[in-house]
């Protein structure tokens, strides 16, 4: 057997999380809409697909002061709600960006989709004797209840959940690849990880001495020069690269 542990990132590895992200804030600003209709507000000329789009548009071009530490992340949720508000001259407070969010966070576990064949490829990998875990970052409370709600725990206990808000070190650091290691009792080297995030997931897992498998279901290219030992476009892909090559090490 090449690996004894193999270890998987949660969103955008296991399902779907830009699915959960469009559909949560579809149905949040859906909500405002109506609450600012009620009020009195004109917003007869905003589209709900053109503000959603336009939060993620803020999201995706403030992520980078947010990765790089300059802005914390409560400066970063409140800059995205706050840009997207002023285009549409819509009313902007900090009281009601927060309270966006907190629903965001309640909201979001419950509209993940699954990748296709997760179930049976986790089945298989445990068939084939191989210890499962995820490593993912976040926030205890939202990526414990994602955990629930796709129901891994058939495949994978929660005691082999590794969450970085509860563990005080996140991807890429070495230090919760080899807290994770300790743990499940493996050696770096029996280890692998699938992931989606080049940097976070494989560049981290490298660093730290494990193998790793790329997950690249957008078509990114690497930023680095770190070998994984694969890359597959899909996840039913990356486990039968996983079965593959373990199979010519037996």
């Amino acid at each position: 057997m090449r690996w004894k542990t193999i270890c998987f990132d949660l969103d955008n590895t296991l399902h779907s999380h830009d699915t959960a992200f469009i559909r949560t804030v579809r149905m949040l600003f859906d909500k405002k809409l109506h609450e600012w209709r009620n009020k009195g507000l004109n917003v007869s000329h905003i589209k709900l697909d053109s503000v959603v789009g336009t939060f993620k548009y803020f999201s995706d071009e403030l992520w980078d002061k947010k990765e790089s530490g300059e802005w914390s992340r409560e400066t970063y949720r409140r800059e995205r709600y706050k840009q997207t508000m002023e285009t549409y001259e819509l009313p902007n407070d900090l009281h009601s960006a927060d309270r966006f969010h907190e629903e965001y966070e309640k909201n979001v576990p419950f509209y993940g989709v699954p990748y296709e064949g997760l179930y049976e490829g986790l089945e298989q990998l445990e068939k084939h004797g191989f210890q499962l875990g995820i490593i993912t970052n976040g926030r205890s409370t939202t990526q414990l209840k994602k955990f629930e709600a796709l129901n891994l725990s058939s495949y994978i206990s929660q005691k082999s959940l590794f969450i970085s808000g509860e563990m005080g070190t996140a991807k890429p650091e070495r230090t919760i690849f080899q807290q994770v290691a300790e743990h499940l009792r493996v050696e770096a080297n029996e280890a692998l990880f699938v992931g989606d995030a080049w940097e976070l997931d494989i560049v981290g897992a490298i660093e730290a001495g494990w193998d790793a498998l790329y997950l690249n279901t957008s078509a990114q290219l690497p930023t680095t020069e770190h070998q994984p030992v694969g890359q597959a476009s899909s996840f039913k892909e990356a486990i039968e690269l996983i079965v593959t090559l373990d199979s010519k090490a037996r």
